[in-house]
């Protein structure tokens, strides 16, 4: 795999509120990707309810652009994307939500990790979320002609598909869901990291052209104090 260099794309959350019908407080994260520049992040307050996506009653605000890691021995240099690194500013929250798609991912096999999320806190500790094939995350574009015969791991239920058209032709894309009760503490910041190691001498860790691992959307939970009525607002679950 081709390095991916030490540029990251930064942005910090600077604002939150509560989203309608939630007992929750929620920090949404919203803006495109541009290497050495900063993602631009707006309030959920701010963001349009026509560009809100719903996960089982859990708002995730559109990404108009690409939150990616991605390497491979064809990728070139003009596909390739900064590492994600999200600055939370000493932020305090209580579960992060996160959708991820992986694409060109199919030849990989059950239970290989090709990357993983790590919240990090001010303490210096940090909680880990690994995306591991065929147990959380998948191939997201599993019948798309040319690629629907190649998958080598089990299939994982999206939690999101839309449909997608080229020429002729169409198919699925999905994308997976991810949550994590986190730490207590303030978050300094939330990373996406490239951890697929390829070896030809590995069937399950092949050798690809390309692989790409993307956020495409991002919500950190912060729970209302106790003293609050209501329920607390509804988690989805990994399929």
């Amino acid at each position: 795999m081709r390095s991916l260099g030490g540029l990251f794309c930064l942005g910090v959350l600077i604002a939150a509120s509560g989203a309608a019908g939630a007992a929750g407080e929620f920090f949404a994260l919203h803006g495109v990707c541009a290497c050495g520049s900063a993602i631009e992040l707006v309030s959920m307050s701010r963001v349009s309810p026509q560009s809100l996506r719903w996960v089982d009653g859990l708002p995730f605000a559109e990404i108009p652009g690409s939150l990616a890691v991605v390497a491979g021995t064809e990728v070139p240099a003009s596909k390739l994307r900064c590492p994600v690194e999200i600055v939370a500013d000493g932020l305090p929250s209580s579960t992060l939500h996160v959708l991820v798609q992986v694409l060109f991912g199919g030849p990989i096999g059950q239970g290989v990790e090709v990357g993983r999320l790590v919240v990090r806190y001010t303490s210096g500790l940090d909680t880990t979320i690994p995306l591991v094939m065929g147990v959380n995350v998948a191939e997201s574009e599993w019948d798309r002609p040319g690629r629907s015969n190649e998958r080598a791991h089990e299939w994982v239920e999206p939690a999101l598909v839309s449909t997608l058209y080229g020429g002729d032709q169409s198919w699925k894309r999905g994308q997976f869901y991810l949550g994590a009760k986190l730490e207590p503490e303030a978050i300094s910041a939330i990373a996406l990291e490239f951890t697929y190691a390829p070896s030809a001498e590995a069937p399950d860790r092949p050798v690809l052209p390309e692989l790409w691992i993307t956020i495409s959307g991002l919500t950190l939970e912060r729970d209302l104090p106790s003293s609050s009525k209501g329920d607390t607002y509804p988690i989805p679950r990994s399929r």
